[in-house]
């Protein structure tokens, strides 16, 4: 759609979703992003968001999802994602609380995993609760994002717990809006009948994130 100039009602630019912007797009071109309700231009880095004080960060994608049941069975050793499987909010629709890979937003996004549709600095927080165990060596718990390793944190130690442990981190990941995720994944060394948990609040399963600042 081109440009329609009215001297009365403005300009109106041509519009499309994050998945259909213009192929062969010249620098300089613009037009009404559908998918994230802000402009979108064209320069020599590519596209980019145009912000306005109705796509400000305080209206960008957030969300915070749990482990709902009462626990999940994971192996010793082994990097489990966590089953968040329900929602507290969602606000552009961005998280995947299912256990395949679903497109949202025109994006694919596997499993439990946050994958937002506007490119930016995104504060990330999660809370991993583990269940009752014994002879453990780590526990230890992991943001990945795209699928590897990017921030861990951990408890090292060595014994058993009767009543399970809980462990949270925070930090700020860059998403590019256009298929990077994220997912809070965790793993155990050692022990027996290893589970993440939710034991009621604030013993919960829990990942959360926040934009912060537009790219």
């Amino acid at each position: 759609m081109p440009i329609i100039l009215d001297g009365t009602n403005g300009e109106t630019f041509p519009s499309w979703t994050t998945a259909g912007r213009p192929a062969s797009p010249a620098v300089g071109q613009m037009g009404y992003n559908t998918t994230t309700g802000a402009f979108d231009a064209y320069t020599a880095a590519g596209w980019v968001s145009v912000a306005t004080s109705a796509t400000a960060p305080v209206n960008g994608p957030a969300f915070s999802a749990y482990l709902a049941g009462g626990s999940q069975s994971i192996t010793g050793g082994t990097e489990t994602v966590a089953i968040l499987d329900t929602k507290e909010f969602d606000t552009a629709g961005c998280f995947n609380n299912t256990g395949s890979t679903v497109t949202l937003n025109g994006l694919s996004v596997p499993a439990y995993a946050f994958c937002p549709n506007v490119a930016g600095y995104y504060q990330v927080s999660a809370n991993l609760r583990y269940g009752a165990t014994s002879t453990f060596s780590a526990c230890v718990a992991y943001f990945s994002k795209n699928g590897g390793q990017y921030y861990r944190w951990f408890e090292l130690t060595t014994g058993a717990w009767t009543t399970g442990w809980s462990t949270a981190g925070s930090m700020l990941m860059y998403f590019n809006g256009t298929g990077d995720y994220v997912q809070l994944t965790g793993s155990v060394s050692g022990g027996t009948s290893l589970t993440f948990q939710n034991a009621g609040f604030p013993y919960t399963s829990r990942l959360q994130a926040v934009l912060a600042r537009k790219a």
